[in-house]
């Protein structure tokens, strides 16, 4: 390329000039509109040629002393052929500084032009001639650093007039927004924002052409429909110290938003479930605690948890586990109605946030609720699942001011519903919060309780009603407390399921049973022995193995060994139970259905389950001599289980008329307190030995 064509192009960068500052340093420019009024010069042209902007700044530069009077005719002419479209070729001429001395300078002339090639200003460039050739070199860097600001820049760069129109876009713009250059000219940018972000960037707008910078972040929808993310800087354009418009730079942040989507699901919200974590909760809780105090405005703090939901986990493992979780968070978030926010902290532990809360209520309705829909089966894989809801619900103010004392007594009132019987819900009362420190203590004591070996059996004898002959016991399990004394197992079995130790206390039964049983075998006295398992044990893939261990390692038979397995504890998955009684009969044991008459919805299932025996509910035998009814239920049972191939105990008998009805009805084994309370293994080994007159064999 020639010279004349290097310095011609090294002056592109004055079509800029109406758009960005000045450069402030290095060459002297100067800006006139097209009648020849300075508009801007820059601190370059002060330096070289001494005047100040405000002393040129709307002047004619025809007025000014600073184009020699002999120069004055040629300089008239180059501007009528700017004005006629001609190019200029920089050139070397003179012109006058303040203090009147004249300097050589290479000037070059170049029209500014608008987006339609309106010619709006001139601009002048002086270089001193002592300085051309770096100067030159100055001049292409600037030109280049000009691209890259605007041309070049790989973020959206932009300008604005007064109105808000576009009246530049670059390369990047126009293709982060997806129209072109002709297109976006003198069009507001707000066609381009997103309604809820409309009013605020035009707010944005107005304050950066009231000289403050604006930095910002809002949503576009560019010409495909896509919605964007943009961080956006806007500054004043200042000419002259007026600011003519607004410059904007613009960077698409949209997959940094779609990861910091992720990113906050993963940190507040439970992957399984969907619904909000421990730690939004934490954060959520306070902030409500926070306002309410300030507000003095009640919330509610439901806590949830799903009855059974461990078995499920157990017997048929977590992926069931997590398909039930979820399903619980889709029954409970319609109910809710946008009143208030579901977390799920642990297992299938949740907690509800009601705010506001119109009274007690608005939770008791919406508890309520919930408990309702979770007495609907459970689908499952190809399971139908009983899993009910208890829910304990603390009121702000009234139950407590701080999240700890809210948490607490949410799950005091929680505790409480379990111990009623579950598939309800409780408020907090003082009362409940009494009793629940006893049981936090007592449930701290079970964890040491068999370290200590202060659990023993009692037993129970079982008569053969025909003969009167004893032939085993049940096995019964008590707590000898060192500071308590006897607690009875209606205080601490339910402890020992909500905290998981039922299983350790289930094989430590196991285990002591069979020994006893050995022992008893071993001295000619009946051998036969039966032991409780809770619902929870059922559904455990190890229940069979537990088993199986502790009759190898007492040394007695298997069918030594009765498993009570309650009626309630069957239907909450008769499946399930059907697959776990069949292994357990595949060993040997024998089977009885404990509280039987008191579960069932329906006996087509019994045909389906591998018992052995059916074991009449206390219920029925208490007023068994008076009520018909009861004689006509306890007959059916007795006549069913005939027919059935099965044994019949009848527990709860406590007079003699029990007896005797029950062997006119054909019933085969008798237990109660009539025959013997349940006694450590001593006094039964002398109670076999002396038994009443009428028990002797």
């Amino acid at each position: 390329m020639s010279r004349e064509k290097n310095e011609e192009h090294a002056f592109q960068n004055g079509k800029q000039e109406c758009f960005v500052p000045l450069p402030q340093v290095g060459d002297a420019i100067l800006l006139t509109d097209p009648a020849g009024n300075v508009i801007q010069v820059n601190q370059g042209f002060t330096d070289l040629f001494g005047w100040k902007e405000e002393e040129v700044l709307g002047r004619s530069i025809h007025s000014l002393p600073f184009i020699p009077s002999e120069l004055r005719e040629e300089f008239a002419q180059d501007i009528k052929r700017l004005s006629a479209g001609d190019w200029l070729l920089p050139k070397q001429t003179k012109r006058e500084r303040k203090d009147g001395q004249l300097t050589d300078v290479l000037l070059g002339l170049m029209p500014v032009r608008d987006a339609h090639e309106e010619i709006k200003a001139l601009a002048s460039v002086f270089v001193e001639v002592d300085g051309h050739l770096q100067t030159k070199k100055r001049l292409k860097e600037s030109e280049q650093r000009y691209k890259s600001l605007f041309d070049y820049n790989p973020h959206a760069v932009f300008t604005f007039d007064l109105e808000g129109k576009f009246t530049s876009i670059n390369q990047a713009c126009a293709r982060l927004i997806g129209y072109t250059t002709e297109e976006m000219m003198q069009r507001h940018f707000s066609f381009l924002i997103v309604p809820k972000d409309r009013n605020r960037v035009i707010r944005h707008f107005y304050m950066a052409l009231k000289g403050t910078a604006q930095e910002y972040e809002a949503d576009i929808i560019d010409r495909s429909g896509q919605r964007k993310n943009l961080h956006i800087v806007n500054s004043p354009i200042v000419v002259g110290k007026e600011i003519v418009g607004v410059y904007g730079i613009a960077t698409d942040i949209t997959k940094r938003k779609k990861d910091e989507v992720k990113l906050e699901r993963l940190a507040f919200y439970d992957q399984t479930t969907g619904t909000a974590n421990r730690h939004l909760f934490k954060r959520d809780i306070r902030k409500i605690l926070a306002e309410a105090e300030k507000k003095r405005a009640g919330f509610a703090l439901l806590h949830l948890n799903g009855d059974r939901f461990k078995y499920i986990n157990d017997a048929l493992g977590m992926e069931a586990g997590d398909l039930v979780l979820k399903s619980m968070a889709e029954r409970i978030c319609p109910l809710i109605s946008g009143r208030g926010r579901l977390y799920r902290l642990d297992g299938d532990d949740f907690y509800l946030i009601l705010q506001p809360l119109s009274g007690p209520a608005e939770a008791e309705v919406l508890a309520g609720s919930i408990v309702k829909a979770f007495r609907r089966p459970w689908q499952v894989n190809s399971h139908e699942l009983t899993v009910t809801a208890s829910i304990g619900i603390a009121l702000y103010p009234e139950h407590g001011e701080t999240e700890k004392l809210l948490i607490k007594r949410s799950g005091q009132a929680l505790d409480y519903a379990k111990r009623e019987g579950k598939n309800m819900y409780r408020f907090f009362d003082p009362a409940i919060g009494c009793s629940a420190d006893t049981m936090v203590e007592l449930e701290m004591d079970i964890v040491h309780a068999i370290e200590r070996k202060e659990f023993q059996l009692f037993y129970q004898p079982k008569m053969d009603i025909e003969t009167s002959r004893v032939i085993g016991a049940e096995a019964l399990i008590r707590w000898n407390h060192p500071e308590k004394g006897l607690i009875s197992p209606d205080r601490f079995i339910p402890l020992a399921e909500q905290n998981g130790l039922i299983y350790e206390l289930t094989r430590w039964v196991l285990h002591e049973a069979c020994r006893q049983s050995r022992e008893w075998t071993d001295q000619n006295r009946p051998g036969y022995v039966s032991v409780n398992i809770s619902p929870h044990h059922l559904y455990r893939k190890d229940l069979t193995s537990t088993i199986l261990e502790a009759i190898q390692q007492s040394g007695i038979q298997p069918d030594q060994l009765e498993l009570e397995i309650t009626e309630s504890g069957i239907v909450q998955d008769v499946e399930m139970a059907i697959q776990t009684i069949k292994q357990l009969k595949s060993i040997g044991v024998r089977i009885s259905i404990d509280d039987f008459g008191t579960g069932f919805s329906s006996l087509s299932h019994l045909k389906e389950l591998p018992v052995d025996i059916l074991k009449i509910d206390r219920s029925f035998i208490q007023d068994l001599p008076e009520s018909e009814k009861d004689q006509m239920i306890v007959r059916s049972i007795i006549q069913l289980a005939s027919a059935m191939g099965l044994h019949v105990v009848a527990e709860g008998v406590e007079e003699e008329k029990h007896l005797t009805i029950l062997k006119e009805m054909g019933c085969q084994t008798a237990q109660g307190y009539y025959i013997s309370r349940p006694v450590p293994n001593e006094a039964y080994i002398n109670w076999l030995a002396h038994p009443p007159l009428l028990f002797k064999s």
